[in-house]
């Protein structure tokens, strides 16, 4: 027969129990939250290039629902066939006007233990304000540098 002491013993583990359950799904609900409110793009992808994780950024981008991301049919949900031809010209036209955005396009493999792949996190972080402001720092020294050579040319003059 189970004595008060026992019971208070199991009744004591299942309130320490609960209270780590609560503890693991508030630190679950705070890393969502930054993978959420991160500026970066980020993504999980499956070996077979199936996506099953993007974080808001990426779904905020491309006016996708979670849902689109990871359904079989991505490619074709975003890109009718008829349409893919098409599409890929006018890719290749806003390449070559440069009207587009750089990006930082990472990837890095989760490996088993035999070193297959598992899935790729992969993440993409919008570098174009800072290449522009670059082009523009670069041209700035570069008049900076002309103007101090024709000040010094015309006061030696």
């Amino acid at each position: 027969m189970a004595s008060n002491q026992d019971f208070a013993d199991s009744e004591g583990n299942a309130v320490e129990r609960d209270q780590a359950a609560d503890k693991v799904r508030e630190e679950n609900l705070e890393l969502q939250r930054r993978l959420s409110f991160t500026p970066s793009m980020l993504s999980v992808i499956e070996p077979d290039g199936r996506y099953t994780w993007v974080n808001d950024a990426v779904l905020q981008y491309f006016g996708l629902s979670l849902a689109d991301v990871t359904s079989d049919d991505l490619r074709r949900r975003v890109v009718h066939p008829d349409d893919f031809q098409r599409v890929r010209e006018e890719r290749q036209r806003t390449l070559d006007s440069g009207q587009y955005r750089w990006f930082l396009i990472r990837y890095r493999p989760l490996k088993d233990s035999t070193g297959s792949v598992v899935r790729w996190y992969g993440s993409a972080t919008d570098i174009e304000d800072g290449k522009r402001a670059k082009e523009v720092l670069h041209l700035s020294e570069a008049y900076s540098g002309s103007a101090k050579a024709e000040s010094h040319l015309q006061f030696c003059l």
